[in-house]
């Protein structure tokens, strides 16, 4: 034991006289500095070393790291691609990028340019950049590993032909995104054909089609991001094992959109997440097996709306609050399964004191089974011909889906955290 703890002091001893070897060099780039450019000091450096930009605008066209690096920001440095391209285009593994505000990327309806772009590269950190008037902000291709921390992409995006997306993953899995805000893209964040992906604490503000696009991209996990006033909040297609946990859908209001879409989604589920004033909250388009809970629906247009091709879904322990319609569907076959959530309309009665209504709730108004088949009807709301219909249609159903139903909706609110409201 003496000679392995001899053994262990005298090598931790030899590392700690190289540090410097272990850390790489500091390149530093300013006014009176070695290195007067970015280019300059990228071509002298070697992997594991950091370029240091010490403030100043640098007109920098496209600038490729080709080695395994630190590119670091200080002092509000940046770097302007004057509208010719990538402003940055890693070319490398390992690249580490921070602090730099990046602007001025090309724009072309033929390719997508961007203020930092990687293909087939790994292990990549992206952290705590400002990218200003991005077509694309941050586009990866076939890259894994990557994390992408607290950058700040700000779009100029007027249509979806030439706009682009603010975080951009393609076939690209385990990546991780954290506390990132993207506004005024075409989308906000959009991946496709890429798997394991954690998406968490992200802002997306104000794009012009999805605040988060999901395509064929499986088992991953979507937590406390928040989605205000794009087009549609999130729209999650053709993937499965998705986990989608408190996060935030806030008005996304106009014809056809929603706070969250569900399109061709399996096995997959959304809990406790906060939807309000929202056209639609939730709308499950072809969606099976999902499990839908303690989500709180507040003041939507229509807060559920579930497709006759979405099946054997779980709809427990939400709470519907101050909705125009609590459900809407398009058919009056149903093999979803809506026990257990708290609704305000519910006038029912609690005899045994079970905290459950003692007689069935039916949360499909005639109104919103008409509008879901034929949306121009939406021009009739509030009518007293209607009202009397809805009166009618509770004592004799005929057209709203028997089936559907809460057989044992809850009593009492349940408390949310956060929410206060």
């Amino acid at each position: 034991m003496k000679r392995i703890a001899t053994w262990m002091s005298g090598t931790l001893f030899l590392l700690s006289l190289c540090p410097l070897a272990a850390q790489g060099r500091e390149l530093r780039v300013c006014a009176g500095c070695e290195f007067t450019s970015p280019g300059e000091a990228i071509a002298a450096s070697r992997d594991g070393d950091t370029v240091l930009i010490d403030g100043g605008l640098h007109q920098v066209g496209t600038l490729a790291i080709d080695r395994s690096i630190t590119l670091r920001g200080i002092n509000g440095a940046t770097l302007d691609g004057e509208s010719k391209g990538h402003v940055i285009d890693m070319l490398a593994d390992g690249i580490t990028i921070e602090g730099l505000i990046i602007e001025n990327p090309g724009v072309s309806d033929m390719k997508e340019f961007a203020s930092i772009h990687g293909e087939s590269v790994h292990d990549c950190r992206l952290r705590f950049n400002v990218l200003r008037n991005a077509t694309y902000g941050i586009y990866l291709a076939r890259s894994e590993r990557c994390l992408i921390e607290r950058n700040v992409s700000l779009g100029n995006a007027k249509d979806e032909v030439l706009g682009g997306n603010g975080i951009h993953l393609w076939y690209s899995s385990n990546n991780s995104l954290f506390g990132n805000t993207v506004i005024s893209h075409r989308d906000g964040i959009y991946f496709e054909f890429s798997e394991n992906l954690v998406v968490k604490d992200n802002s997306a503000l104000s794009n012009i089609r999805y605040g988060l696009h999901f395509m064929f991209c499986h088992r991953s996990h979507i937590e406390g991001n928040r989605f205000y006033q794009n087009a549609t909040g999130t729209a999650l297609m053709y993937s499965r094992h998705l986990e989608l946990v408190g996060n935030a859908f806030n008005d996304s209001q106009g014809p056809s959109m929603q706070g969250l879409l569900l399109k061709d989604i399996t096995d997959s589920v959304v809990k406790r997440n906060t939807l309000t004033r929202n056209t639609t909250g939730v709308l499950a388009d072809n969606s099976s097996r999902n499990r839908v809970e303690e989500n709180l629906f507040v003041q939507n247009g229509r807060a559920l709306e579930v497709f006759g091709n979405a099946q054997k879904n779980t709809f427990h322990g939400n709470i519907f609050f101050r909705n125009t319609f609590d459900v809407a569907t398009n058919t009056r076959d149903n093999t979803n399964d809506y026990d257990g959530n708290y609704w305000d309309r519910y006038q029912g009665f609690d005899l045994d004191r079970d905290g459950k209504g003692d007689i069935p709730h039916s949360p499909v108004q005639i109104f919103s089974f008409w509008v879901s088949k034929y949306p121009e009807l939406s021009l009739l709301a509030g009518s007293s011909m209607l009202n009397f219909l809805e009166i009618m249609e509770k004592a004799f159903p005929v057209l709203t889906p028997s089936t559907l139903k809460d057989k044992t909706p809850l009593m009492r609110r349940p408390q949310r955290d956060k929410d206060g409201l």
